[in-house]
Formats: C-alpha cells, structure tokens, sequence
C-alpha cells in the first residue's frame, strides 16, 4: 500500500497579510510535482499545501498545466530566450566575444537558482521531450533559440567577425547543447556546492573554447593576447 504525501509539509504557508498568492502556488506546486510528479499532483492538493481554496488556484491560474508552463517558462530552456530579447545586452551585439561571455554567464547564473534547479530535475523526470499533456516541448525551444541567437550569427558572419563554413543554426546548437548537459548534469535540485561549482566552471571553459573556435583568424589571435 503506497503512502500519502503530506502536502501541508510540501507547501510554503500562506499569509493573508503578506506574500504574494501567485509565488506561493507556484512553489507549492514545485515542491510537490518534485515530490509527486507531474500527474500526481492535484489542485486540490496545491491549494491545500498553500492553505487556500481550489477556487484561489483558479484566481491565478487556469489549470495545473498553467502552472507548469509558468515554470517551464521562468525557469526551463526559455530563460536563454528571455536573455536575448530583454535588451540587456544589446550594447554587447556588435562584439562576438563580449555578447556570448556575457549571455553564457547571465544563463548559468539564472540556471543555477534554487528554483531553476529544483524544476530541472521536474523536467528530467516528466521527459524533457514534453511528457506533460499540452506543454511546450524542449525541441521547440531549441529551435526558438537557434532562430533569435542565429540571426546575431549571421550579422557577425557578414561583418567577417566569425567564422562562415557552418549555419548559424549549427553554431548556436555547438554552443548551447554544451551548456544544457552542464545544466541537466551539474545543476539540478539535488546538486550540492561542489557538483554546482563544477558545473559553472567546465560552462565558463565551454563558452571560452567555443568563442575561440567561431572567430575569424585574426580575431582569435587577438582573444589568445588577451588571455
């Protein structure tokens, strides 16, 4: 006979004079699709672990599966999409190296949160393929992020900054495919520091060895000076 899972030990406590509601339901809901699954997990038990109504969790929410997709977006694959379209280095674009340092490092940073670890490993267990019925799937993703980064591959290609003998697609998936096994290997919801530090330091070694191999002849005896 299986045992239940104690769902009010899973939840954060709710507040009705502080905390956000939403914040709440999506890490009551982390905690326990982490300890549940993806299937078995009910509203009913997420609005318990919050101490709200199922009719609180509609409020905000949809569904469960707005829930995951909430995740999937804050703290899955989609974080790489996030970075290049919020601006912040669009001062970075017209140099290569300085524009792929900085995305990889902002990346890992944001990979390595408490709550981006601990959904990998949700992700890891439900299929990253999209096991999750009417969810976004990591291929999909992929290609998003192929398409946005390749097209900064491409400016750099035409302006002779790197090298042009492969797509910018392939160049993006040389560059990011790397830095997911780091992520799904080094920093998920049961790494300690150690395995964590491990992690961002073969990510750093990755974006450092991938610039090197991308830059045109010149650029990357000037990169080698400098290192």
């Amino acid at each position: 006979m299986r045992e239940k899972t104690d769902t009010k030990k899973l939840g954060r406590p709710f507040k009705k004079d502080g905390g956000d509601t939403k914040s709440l339901i999506i890490e009551a809901a982390l905690d326990l699709f982490a300890a549940c699954g993806y299937a078995g997990t009910s509203v009913r038990q997420i609005a318990r672990a919050v101490g709200i109504s199922e009719a609180g969790i509609y409020a905000h929410f949809e569904g469960k599966n707005h829930i995951y997709e909430t995740l999937f977006a804050e703290t899955g694959p989609p974080v790489v999409m996030d970075k290049l379209v919020s601006g912040e280095l669009e001062t970075l674009t017209g140099d290569p190296k300085s524009f792929l340092l900085e995305l990889g490092q902002q990346v890992i940073e944001a990979w390595d949160e408490p709550r981006a670890r601990q959904f990998i490993s949700v992700l890891m267990r439900e299929g990253a393929i999209g096991s999750v019925e009417g969810s976004r799937n990591l291929s999909s993703v992929v290609e998003q992020v192929q398409k946005h980064l390749g097209g900064f591959f491409r400016q750099w290609m035409e302006k002779g900054l790197i090298r042009n003998d492969f797509s910018p697609e392939h160049l993006v998936w040389e560059m990011i495919s790397p830095l997911a096994n780091v992520r799904f290997l080094y920093l998920h919801g049961q790494a300690n520091e150690e395995t964590r530090q491990t992690g961002r330091a073969l990510a750093k070694r990755h974006i450092d060895y991938f610039i090197t191999c991308i830059l045109t002849p010149n650029k990357s005896k000037n990169l080698a000076k400098e290192n």
